[in-house]
């Protein structure tokens, strides 16, 4: 009877090996969450100032901020245990924060991808575009810009981006894609 053991082993080992490999390729989902900015709080006590600072509710284990100073800044930040990572508009030149939500993509309670809607300054023309970032531990990086005049269904055209082009993408590009 030893023999038939020695045999039935190595093909259950195996079959465990597979299994997990099959877990890993099928991430679990990424939930849709926003973040309403109408229902931040105002952390600057001095209405009259031109820095805002929101409190919105957090994502996952992130606290969500947005920052404003006049039309020269505006960034959104996680923070987690006295870690802060900020978004990064600088591609769009003379950036205006036009949305009313940031819609974030999740992964368990991990942050992936940000979207975002904005106008900005392209060949002496405004454009309004979404944007789409990568959530990494250590930056909010932009991906993708898709230009709402363009895209008639660009909210769906995002969305595909995200489960499409950049599902795999886990680290920050070195230039943004327009679309």
């Amino acid at each position: 009877g030893t023999h038939m053991l020695k045999l039935i082993s190595p093909i259950i080992a195996l079959g465990f090996t597979l299994g997990a490999c099959q877990s890993q390729a099928a991430p679990e989902k990424l939930q849709v969450v926003y973040s309403q900015l109408k229902s931040c709080a105002e952390l600057e006590a001095n209405a009259n100032a031109a820095h805002s600072e929101l409190k919105c509710p957090s994502v996952g284990q992130y606290e969500v901020r947005v920052e404003q100073a006049g039309q020269e800044y505006f960034g959104v930040s996680l923070l987690k245990s006295g870690k802060k990572i900020t978004s990064d508009f600088d591609a769009f030149t003379a950036m205006r924060p036009t949305g009313q939500a940031i819609e974030w993509h999740v992964q368990g309670d991990q942050p992936v991808f940000m979207i975002f809607r904005i106008r900005y300054e392209e060949a002496g023309a405004e454009t309004e575009v979404l944007t789409l970032s990568l959530v990494t531990d250590a930056a909010i990086c932009p991906l993708a810009s898709v230009a709402t005049k363009n895209n008639p269904k660009a909210n769906q055209k995002v969305r595909d981006l995200i489960s499409g082009q950049f599902a795999q993408t886990r680290s920050c590009p070195s230039s943004v894609v327009k679309f």
